[in-house]
């Protein structure tokens, strides 16, 4: 069984080849994965870059897509690994939706959308049925959007009297 120190540290080691490699700085790989430098984007990098820890579910599909680096490399080499949840869900998008995580598109969490639209959770999820904002569910908790989806509806046409946010 895979542990995750192990899960951890082949991550480490992908990460470090891949600065190595393309002779990228933390600081680059920040700007690659997150779309800009922050504090909070250097600490998560130094993290896994470090083997300190994983990343999470969408920051591991943005991983992806900004390096192009296949998902498998990032899971422990074992005869007898059981791929997680969330990494055969991952392959299972790729697989059967035909919407491939190594094409450089942005992944956005609920939480993430809803900061990027300045309104709460909840109505993220009333505007992605109201509007049939495409997602993809990573796991049973984890729902995924395509940033270009958001940008598309924040741009689009509302009839007259219909807001963004419940409080407008």
């Amino acid at each position: 069984m895979v542990t995750d120190n192990a899960i951890k540290s082949e991550i480490s080691k992908v990460l470090r080849d891949l600065l190595a490699t393309r002779d990228w700085s933390q600081a680059d790989l920040v700007k690659a994965v997150f779309g800009k430098v922050t504090q909070a984007g250097r600490m998560k990098v130094s993290r896994w870059c470090s083997g300190q820890m994983a990343p999470s579910a969408a920051d591991l599909i943005n991983l992806v897509s900004a390096t192009g680096i296949p998902l498998e490399k990032f899971a422990p080499k074992s005869d007898m690994a059981e791929p997680s949840q969330d990494l055969t869900r991952v392959e299972c998008i790729r697989d059967t939706s035909g919407m491939s995580i190594t094409n450089r598109e942005k992944w956005l969490t609920i939480s993430e959308a809803a900061e990027m639209l300045g309104v709460s959770t909840a109505r993220v999820h009333q505007l992605i049925k109201i509007y049939d904002i495409p997602f993809e569910m990573l796991n049973a908790r984890l729902k995924l959007v395509q940033e270009r989806h958001i940008k598309e509806f924040v741009k689009m046409e509302r009839p007259t009297g219909v807001k963004l946010s419940c409080r407008e």
